[in-house]
């Protein structure tokens, strides 16, 4: 059987410490702290030359550093990092800096005591497979529950899986494999990697083994060393439980996703695998490893050049282009018009196709939500039985129950979806004060509800 080596790529930091105090890297992952430690021009010097010793030594395009170094030596001597007191103020700039001279996204150097412990535990073991996980690191990751954040069957048996990083597989893999057994039986699947700042590529492949063939080749990396190349492969684990070729899967990015999410999603998207829902992702499209500068920074820098084994190129600097861009915001929803679509025009079960047919207008709706001429409102809006209420609000339209406030959306035919409600609100004209909506399901139930007072 083909194998592949695997190097683990740094995982983002939005998470490491208990959050008094959040900054953003860039654009990048967070750095937290405990407060705001300020920082003198003799250690922003210090961090810097290390750096510069941890690129030459490691960086994957060792022609970039000289640049770098010459900018960050010019900017130094001219006091540019003088306004910065805070560690944190100081590595905003800096890795912004490190980005931008090096036109990579994956150059950034983090603060976090916790992940320095677990690199200095992994780094004993040169370079050999490491399961062993620092004690504190480990509590984290477990509180967080390894950054798995929502699962969920949706309406038409449609499965929803958001996470926020790819950690390291030996303490995450039992959490990963009961969230993808769970899934297991879904109809289609929705994976959300809009918050997803990446993480470790052994985890990465082995998510990609539910949806790809064992020993499939994905791509080669090239090693700074002697410029050798390895071919990556699709591990095979016998706890897998693929999902089957039939299962529609949708990807949701944004511009936020990095690293490894972004290589997850180009080799689905490239073996037409999945379809790729939202904005083009960040381009850190390299993987690489994490250093560690003092107790308490580590630095991300890529180590090997990544190439797809179907397009012959990489993503760094470019990023994931969607198959169906879309903003961030909407993405889901796409996803779901995508695969009601898709699913009424497949099943052959009526009670199923006429639900995905049912759900199609409300979420063309949802996406592209059409004003209602305030006289058609006013003619609608007011009080009706059992003290249900539609209001019109900050230019929108709601439906307020005893259960709450619902956003309604017009589907034209004097028809409203109901955000979240199987029912639609149907009326007789929009053009006449009503006297009473009648509220219809897909099964054909019907209730007129009467107005009482007009609003």
């Amino acid at each position: 059987m083909k194998s592949i080596k695997i190097i683990v790529i740094g995982i983002a930091m939005a998470f490491l410490l208990p959050l008094v105090h959040l900054f953003a890297q860039g654009g990048g992952p967070a750095i937290s702290v405990q407060a705001d430690p300020a920082v003198s021009v003799q250690q922003k010097l210090i961090i810097s030359a290390k750096a510069i010793e941890l690129l030459k030594a490691n960086y994957i395009f060792p022609e970039r550093v000289p640049a770098i170094d010459s900018f960050l030596k010019v900017k130094f001597n001219r006091n540019g990092y003088d306004s910065f007191t805070t560690l944190p103020g100081f590595l905003q700039e800096f890795n912004k800096d490190l980005e931008r001279q090096g036109h990579d996204h994956h150059l950034n150097v983090f603060f976090g005591p916790l992940r320095v412990k677990q690199i200095k535990k992994e780094a004993q073991l040169n370079g050999e497979k490491n399961d062993a996980v620092d004690k504190e690191w480990l509590d984290l990751l477990k509180y967080e529950n390894f950054r798995l954040r929502k699962l969920e069957r949706l309406e038409g048996n449609i499965g929803y899986f958001q996470f926020l990083n790819f950690t390291q597989l030996a303490p995450s893999k039992e959490t990963i494999v009961s969230a993808m057994n769970f899934m297991h039986q879904s109809s289609a699947l929705i994976l959300d990697l809009r918050e997803n700042g990446g993480g470790s590529a052994e985890t990465m492949n082995f998510m990609l083994s539910y949806f790809l063939k064992d020993s499939l080749q994905t791509g080669e990396w090239r090693y700074r060393e002697g410029n050798r190349v390895e071919k990556t492969y699709i591990p095979s684990d016998p706890v897998v439980r693929k999902i089957p070729d039939t299962v529609p899967v949708f990807i949701l990015v944004s511009k936020r996703t990095a690293s490894a999410a972004e290589g997850f999603s180009y080799i689905m998207q490239q073996f037409k695998r999945a379809a790729i829902v939202g904005e083009q992702t960040k381009g850190e499209g390299n993987p690489g490893k994490t250093f560690v500068l003092n107790d308490s920074l580590y630095m991300m820098i890529p180590t090997i050049e990544s190439r797809n084994a179907v397009s012959g190129r990489g993503i760094d600097g470019i990023g994931v282009i969607p198959d169906i861009p879309v903003e961030r915001s909407k993405a889901e929803d796409m996803a779901l018009l995508e695969i009601n679509q898709l699913l009424a025009k497949n099943t052959s079960h009526p009670e199923r196709k006429r639900q995905y047919e049912w759900n199609i207008p409300a979420l063309r709706a949802k996406l592209d939500p059409q004003q209602l001429p305030i006289e058609q409102v006013k003619n609608i809006s007011g009080t009706y039985t059992e003290n249900r209420k539609i209001i019109y609000e900050n230019e929108g339209l709601y439906f307020e129950t005893s259960a709450g406030r619902f956003k309604m959306f017009y589907l034209g035919n004097n028809s409203f979806s109901v955000d979240g409600k199987e029912y639609r609100i149907n009326f007789t004209d929009l053009n006449q004060p009503a006297a009473y909506f009648q509220a219809g399901w897909s099964d054909g139930g019907v209730e007129v509800v009467k107005k009482v007072k007009r609003l």
